[in-house]
């Protein structure tokens, strides 16, 4: 039996001297696609979030909502992310690594966002300068074209584990 994401439960945030607010996940998240970060950012610290799992996650990553996402995890401990099925796309995808500068994410999942050759390859160019170690892009649209790009962008990341699992790679790109 799937079982679909757990429930949004309501997050307790204090907000400067103003006292305690009460705002769900969905909330916070909104308020990140608007610009807004510091409240969720404060409930990531104090819950001490290291991993963020926005797996299903549609609406709210739709509209290149990817890169307010990714600045919304600066300063905090996030370390792992993962935001597997989404349906992102190449923008999506390239949004979220390009603000990923800044924070202390090692680990992210976007398998299953419909990523392509286009999205693979400037997702890893704009890795360059962050902290990512581990990267899932399996059971994407990514073809042969895309395998060989990625893996030349690779140089100049701390990129050391990569899962292209699943796409359409064939073995002649994949030798190349």
């Amino acid at each position: 039996m799937k079982r679909g994401p757990a429930p949004i439960e309501p997050a307790s945030i204090a907000k400067n001297s103003s006292g305690p607010i009460s705002k769900t996940m969905g909330e916070l998240l909104i308020e990140v696609t608007q610009g807004q970060y510091d409240d969720f950012r404060f409930y990531l610290e104090e819950n001490e979030i290291k991993a963020l799992i926005l797996s299903f996650s549609l609406p709210f990553l739709l509209n290149n909502n990817c890169g307010h996402l990714s600045r919304a995890l600066q300063g905090t401990q996030v370390s792992f992310i993962k935001l597997e099925c989404n349906e992102i796309g190449n923008a999506g995808a390239i949004d979220f690594a390009a603000n990923l500068k800044g924070t202390n994410v090692l680990s992210v999942d976007l398998s299953y966002n419909k990523i392509s050759d286009v999205g693979a390859r400037d997702f890893v160019a704009n890795l360059k300068g962050t902290q990512v170690h581990y990267v899932n892009l399996s059971n994407n649209q990514i073809g042969a074209s895309g395998a060989k790009d990625f893996a030349a962008n690779l140089q100049g990341t701390q990129v050391d584990y990569v899962d292209l699992s699943n796409n359409q790679i064939l073995t002649p790109g994949a030798s190349d």
